[in-house]
């Protein structure tokens, strides 16, 4: 079963998200967004074989793959621009403006990078570091979603930070190293998994339309499901068949123990914890497929319910897990790559794995730019380090 990532990704283009309220902010992450995207048709001059355009180029310098073009930067007022945009920094995470937050991360990028090219680096550091604190903003952990753009902006700073192994001096590599340990920590998966239904408006959380559905028969909920979200019509029918699910085995004073034992499973999360919630998830999807011929199926309605919660959305949430897990790891990596400078190598990564890709290794990335944290054996690119030289 494709499960949708989670119910707010299933709902989110069909019903208002809570606390709908002008974004005072909301002009801020415009103006960002506006700025990156329109170099989108901006193509880089001949020889251009890959038909680059100019924001592929901005994004290449802010993630570290290419130095900051002085020219390209004072062009688009870049300065000023992140002057304007530090407000942002405090912007609690939204989902109506996740692709103006990584404009700004990459934004602030850039003018680190630019600083720390001109022998500015702690500068240029306090800079980079704003880029980090976009993924660590109020409410990051407020459903999925926000934490999976959390994940995002974390891993596109880490990228940039990377690029700086065997560049800085011992002496400024530990001053990042602290600095970035002081920042707020990184949302975790609990709070998202019990947020996420309350993050959309409340006539249409599940709590709410729970027993409003449950007297209906199948045809009925579907016909009134479809009245709250018209595109509902699009969904597989696995959708509809565990929505039904959860409302027949669950009553309204169920639905909070549910997330509490779901969320408990992963608490606190580490690679054993998911894999048995990974066995959790498999078994619940075999019994979705057809609850009738289930012979080891659940047998009271709280465990059914769960099993059609996780058949649901648990492909998502071990998903979501596993990216959290790996970027804890990147974060523990890139410590010692900077601390270790030249002298970080394969040995730093013996008995490590990528909880999604598998044993890691030193290598290049696919692009040839950089050298890399490479997992499993097709070499996914883990993460970044310094340029190649």
């Amino acid at each position: 079963m494709r499960a949708p990532l989670t119910l707010l990704c299933c709902l989110l283009a069909l019903a208002t998200v809570s606390g709908a309220e002008p974004d005072p902010h909301q002009k801020l992450f415009d103006e960002a967004k506006r700025v990156v995207h329109g170099l989108r048709d901006n193509e880089l001059p001949t020889p251009n074989p890959d038909g680059d355009t100019e924001e592929d180029l901005l994004q290449a310098m802010a993630h570290g793959d290419k130095a900051v073009d002085p020219a390209f930067y004072r062009r688009l007022g870049l300065d000023e621009l992140t002057d304007r945009l530090l407000p942002v920094l405090d912007a609690p995470f939204r989902t109506d403006n996740v692709g103006g937050a990584l404009a700004a991360s990459r934004l602030f990028l850039m003018r680190g990078h630019k600083l720390c090219q001109e022998g500015k680096v702690a500068e240029g550091q306090a800079w980079l570091l704003k880029a980090h604190r976009m993924a660590r903003r109020p409410e990051a952990d407020g459903n999925l979603l926000r934490l999976l753009t959390a994940i995002a902006l974390e891993q596109i700073a880490l990228s940039a930070d990377g690029a700086y192994v065997g560049t800085w001096s011992q002496g400024e590599s530990r001053a990042y190293v602290r600095a970035l340990e002081a920042l707020p920590p990184l949302p975790g998966l609990r709070h998202a998994v019990l947020n996420d239904d309350l993050s959309l408006n409340e006539p249409t959380r599940f709590r709410t339309l729970l027993p409003k559905l449950k007297p209906l028969t199948s045809a009925e909920r579907r016909k009134k499901l479809v009245e709250h979200f018209p595109g509902i019509q699009n969904f597989e029918p696995e959708f509809l068949l565990c929505y039904d699910g959860m409302i027949d085995n669950l009553t309204p004073a169920d639905w909070d123990s549910l997330l509490q034992n779901i969320a408990g499973e992963l608490e606190p999360l580490d690679p054993e914890k998911l894999r048995a919630f990974k066995a959790r998830v498999m078994a619940a999807e075999d019994f979705a497929k057809d609850p009738s011929k289930a012979s080891n199926g659940p047998t009271t309605p709280m465990k059914r319910a769960e099993a059609f919660y996780l058949a649901l959305l648990g492909a998502p949430i071990e998903r979501t897990a596993a990216m959290r897990l790996d970027l804890d790891l990147k974060t523990r990596l890139l410590k010692v790559a900077l601390q270790k400078g030249a002298a970080f190598d394969a040995g730093d990564l013996a008995g490590l794995s990528s909880v999604e890709h598998g044993p890691l290794k030193l290598g290049i990335e696919e692009g040839g730019k950089r050298r890399a944290v490479l997992a499993g054996e097709r070499g996914h690119d883990f993460m970044s380090l310094e340029r190649t030289r």
